[in-house]
């Protein structure tokens, strides 16, 4: 069984004839490092059968706290200091004495008749009760006036484990009164999900200009481009500009399973620059891959990709996160980043680099007291300086339609061609080609004077 987002409606795990048993949709709990999700079990009588007893264990994992006289309030928030139970043998009995007063019966070790003492490795509380005994819940409530409800048990597991229940439950106002005998065992189990997907520079001034990914990166982020989606059509904000090209991306993942075992091998990566993706070949792997648990929005985990500088110029680069084991998602993730190197954004239509480009540059100089921020078009290499490096750089990358980043169109289901370079824009390309030409000479005869 795999969770759709949370939260969401009880799920149906055993359907008997005079029963059903629910359990709830898992609720992350403790720390992010746990993987710990809780989880209600509920008995739903049908066909006006009234649950008189419960005689039954469950078997699994369980992560318990080993304070003595644990509440239920306590067990919903789990610490680093846990046990782990990894057989719940607690065979337990409920009479229909014990929830006709709407009471809450619980089975502790050591007092209780029927309580059988679970096999656990770690230490127990003592040895007078177990944690787990005061989870179990049993107070009788109505879901409506025919259907009653009986919440059964509260537990505590790690996500990507399995519980089993063994159980025989009794029922009265007939004579015999009815029986159901059964077992079941349903994996708990949670579905990740990607919130949010990031381009930045590393190895520049905003990251300390530190090669390796560290939690400074989160500030050399380019809070100005988004990602391109599947069925989207490329602008400006899908590509950044800089010198190195696409070195670093980031993924936001809430409910990562398995954190510490994720690596490249649970990616796939593209690299093309026309509007069928299906058939661009693959990029170079990144260099580092690294997972910093909890560091992301509403503690989601953080994954960090980085490729040597300059692997991925003047083109896009798609990322894939594939539903594995380790990243819990449901369906591959996919999206998409570019670059075009100088591009300062002065056009909307198209991504060349032109003599406008160079111009734009040298007409917003930034020094060391005024330095540029990191949306700043015109810091190709993203040093926090505008000047004589940037200028270079941006008249060296200046190109033609045959060869700058196409502003790819995703959003049909069969690819879209991207237009070839009408004559116009020849000319035009072919102009800029000429005025920069003579812009660039005429400022080397100005500085000689």
């Amino acid at each position: 069984m795999a969770w759709p987002t949370l939260p969401v409606a009880a799920e149906t795990v055993f359907v008997g004839t005079y029963a059903d048993i629910e359990i709830s949709a898992p609720v992350p709990v403790g720390n992010s490092t746990e993987n710990l999700f809780r989880f209600d079990v509920t008995i739903v009588g049908k066909n006006n059968a009234l649950p008189a007893g419960f005689d039954g264990e469950f078997t699994g994992s369980l992560h318990q706290q080993t304070l003595p006289g644990l509440s239920t309030a306590t067990l919903d928030e789990p610490s680093a200091g846990t046990t782990v139970v990894t057989v719940l043998d607690s065979h337990f009995l409920f009479h229909q004495d014990d929830v006709i007063a709407v009471a809450s019966p619980s089975e502790t070790f050591g007092s209780s008749p029927s309580g059988d003492p679970p096999d656990a490795t770690g230490t127990l509380a003592g040895s007078a009760q177990t944690s787990f005994g005061d989870a179990l819940g049993g107070a009788l409530a109505l879901k409506n006036t025919a259907l009653p409800v009986w919440p059964l048990a509260q537990l505590v597991v790690p996500g990507g484990s399995s519980v089993s229940i063994d159980f025989q439950l009794g029922f009265g106002g007939a004579d015999p009164p009815p029986k159901e005998v059964g077992s079941v065992t349903f994996p708990v189990e949670t579905i990740s999900q990607v919130v949010g997907r990031h381009v930045f520079y590393n190895d520049s001034a905003f990251d300390g200009s530190n090669v390796n990914p560290t939690p400074a990166d989160d500030a050399a982020i380019a809070i100005d481009k988004t990602p391109l989606m599947p069925d989207g059509i490329a602008s400006a904000a899908n590509y950044t500009s800089f010198l190195s090209g696409i070195n670093a991306v980031m993924i936001d993942v809430d409910r990562l399973p398995r954190p510490l075992e994720l690596d490249a091998g649970d990616f796939e990566f593209r690299m093309g620059n026309d509007s069928d993706p299906a058939n661009w070949p693959a990029a170079p792997q990144p260099n580092n891959v690294l997972i910093r648990p909890a560091a992301g929005p509403d503690q989601a985990d953080r994954i960090m990709l980085t490729w040597p500088d300059e692997s991925i110029v003047d083109n896009w680069l798609q990322v894939t996160l594939l539903p594995t084991d380790e990243s819990g998602l449901a369906a591959a993730d996919v999206f998409y980043f570019g670059n075009a190197v100088g591009e300062t954004g002065n056009r909307t239509s198209d991504a060349l680099v032109t003599a406008a480009d160079v111009i734009a540059v040298r007409d917003h100089p930034h020094g060391p007291a005024n330095r540029a921020t990191i949306t700043n078009p015109h810091d190709i290499n993203r040093d926090q300086l505008v000047d004589a490096a940037d200028l270079l750089a941006v008249r060296d990358a200046v190109n033609s339609p045959f060869t700058a980043l196409r502003l790819i169109d995703l959003s049909s289901p069969s690819p879209t061609p991207v237009p070839e370079p009408s004559a116009l824009m020849l000319l035009l390309v072919a102009l800029s080609f000429f005025c920069r030409r003579v812009f660039l000479g005429f400022a080397s005869r100005q500085r000689r004077i």
